[in-house]
């Protein structure tokens, strides 16, 4: 198991894994930690229904990011290997294109997985606003800044998967993808605010 200190060692080293998916991802994991933190210490006041119903719902999605971060990994070291394919002869280039547009189509949407996560950790702090006691709210909303944060850094891999001139078929859908994702967040963020006005 990777400690702290060398998952920060190995996002500063020249390796390009772990790099901003993972480290997108780890953060959003922080940020869910801390809305469960608030949420647990809220219960132990207030036995409601709806903090329980958030704390197991967060530790799934918490769950379910720990297996985006192997496969955000995994997809980028794929794409890696395409471009290493050979390219000399007509047969070999469009056996290229056609497995860099796979991978980077695959790659492109393993990051939104993750973000898509987030986003249900979102609705789920959103959720249980009203309950969290006061003298823990900062945590929640950190976690929540955090959260939010973690969506938009994530999503920024899949504009660089779809930057690549051999994507422009492809741009387009996970245009649209983005734009709704990065909506949901701005929509969040704002009823958070409201609530905690």
């Amino acid at each position: 198991m990777t400690t702290l200190n060398g998952f920060i060692e190995d996002l500063a080293s020249t390796s390009p894994t772990p790099g901003g998916g993972s480290a997108s991802i780890v953060t959003a994991r922080i940020g869910i930690s801390l809305v469960l933190m608030a949420a647990r210490i809220s219960a132990r006041k207030d036995e409601g229904q709806r903090l329980l119903s958030a704390i197991d719902a967060l530790q799934d999605i918490n769950t379910a990011l720990e297996a985006d971060y192997a496969a955000d990994v995994e997809a980028f070291e794929q794409l890696m290997q395409c471009y290493k394919l050979p390219k000399s002869t007509d047969d070999e280039a469009a056996h290229r294109r056609s497995a860099l547009i796979k991978a980077s189509c695959n790659a492109a949407d393993k990051p939104i997985s993750a973000a898509r996560n987030m986003i249900e950790a979102l609705k789920t702090a959103v959720h249980c606003e009203p309950e969290i006691s006061k003298n823990i709210y900062s945590d929640l909303e950190a976690g929540v800044i955090m959260l939010a944060a973690s969506v938009r850094a994530v999503m920024l891999n899949v504009e660089i998967n779809m930057s690549a001139s051999y994507m422009a078929e492809q741009k387009p859908g996970y245009e649209d993808t983005t734009a709704e994702i990065l909506g949901q967040v701005a929509d969040l963020e704002n009823a958070f605010h409201k609530l905690s006005a």
